[in-house]
């Protein structure tokens, strides 16, 4: 009988150092030469994501500014709509973050758009591009990492850089939420004394914009002379911007039967009640005639440049038609006649 001897343990081998330390190395170098690969990939990746985000705003402002009555584009980012199913979170009017991670800006005075790609507080690199003109900016961080170096050479339409392509504007994501309750405190305006008070408060520069100005129609208590239903001299109040009635209760004292005095702004003769004045019918004073006892109507009545008048002179029969040219004044036939005094009631325009 033959007794098969087992293999003895120092018959066995195993991996020497020199083995594993060379495949330490080849692990190294492969992850070297592989990271910055898929580095660039991923950012390559994120500025594809910030051209179509481009993309889309341009195509919309494009819609927009086709079907709008006054060819405009869209100004504030909230009339966009929904760009993506990400997180958007608008800052003002003007700009849009994204996922944390892109930030959108619109400047409505180049027609254009930018997307900044940013991680946590740094900015990566910014495209732009113009709604009316083809092309990207691009424009990289001064401390850019070495994945990023190559991402605006990596696109082929690149036209210059961000703000070549898009001229500057401030960021308003920029002291976004910096500003002081001393800063937020409204100019001052005494809108109780007749001031119009147009301030607008800014988030992007903490700052107020708009004026405090008078209102021209301020008259709150003035008072100035009016004339009642009786023909007596009166008054009325201002109370803001708008005049009250005229007091009929004013200036009770008699006059005296057949004294001169007006009716408005025509010439009057004392009531045989002595309570006022009214006109005298058919009278006339240096601008205005008198059609009744209650009413009066201006003299030297004009038409429109260009349009014929028809005036019926003193005498109630004879009448001419003469055209009113803006330079040169009344022309046509017998225009000397009746340039004074004639009946304005029967004066009609062409």
């Amino acid at each position: 009988m033959f007794i098969r001897k087992g293999k003895s343990l120092k018959s066995k081998k195993g991996f020497t150092l020199t083995e594993v330390l060379v495949t330490v190395i080849i692990i190294g170098v492969l992850a070297a030469i592989s990271y910055p690969v898929f580095s660039k990939s991923i950012m390559k990746a994120r500025a594809t994501e910030a051209v179509n985000l481009l993309e889309i705003v341009k195509n919309k402002q494009i819609h927009h500014y086709a079907n709008s009555s006054n060819g405009t584009y869209i100004t504030d980012v909230s009339k966009l709509g929904k760009l993506t199913n990400s997180k958007e979170e608008a800052a003002g009017t003007t700009g849009l973050k994204i996922n944390d991670k892109y930030y959108l800006t619109l400047n409505d005075a180049n027609s254009c758009a930018y997307v900044t790609y940013k991680k946590g507080d740094k900015d990566i690199f910014t495209f732009s591009t113009g709604y009316e003109t083809a092309g990207l900016g691009c424009s990289k961080s001064a401390g850019a990492d070495s994945e990023t170096a190559e991402i605006c050479s990596s696109f082929g339409d690149i036209s210059g850089s961000s703000n070549s392509v898009c001229a500057p504007m401030p960021d308003p994501w920029e002291d976004r939420h910096e500003c002081t309750d001393e800063q937020r405190v409204k100019p001052a305006c005494d809108t109780a004394n007749g001031y119009i008070d147009t301030y607008q408060f800014v988030e992007t520069s903490c700052s107020w914009i708009g004026t405090c100005t008078k209102n021209p129609n301020w008259c709150d208590g003035q008072t100035r002379a009016c004339t009642n239903d009786a023909g007596r001299a009166c008054t009325q109040s201002c109370t803001g911007v708008s005049w009250g009635a005229c007091n009929i209760n004013c200036d009770m004292s008699e006059c005296s039967e057949g004294e001169e005095g007006s009716f408005g702004n025509c010439p009057g003769i004392c009531k045989s009640d002595r309570s006022g004045f009214e006109c005298k019918v058919g009278a006339k004073n240096e601008n205005y005639w008198c059609e009744s006892a209650t009413s009066c109507k201006a003299l030297y009545k004009q038409c429109l440049s260009g349009a014929e008048q028809r005036q019926t002179c003193d005498d109630g029969d004879n009448y001419i038609t003469r055209t009113y040219d803006l330079y040169k004044g009344w022309v046509g036939a017998n225009s000397e006649d009746c340039n004074s005094g004639f009946d304005t009631a029967n004066c009609k325009c062409a």
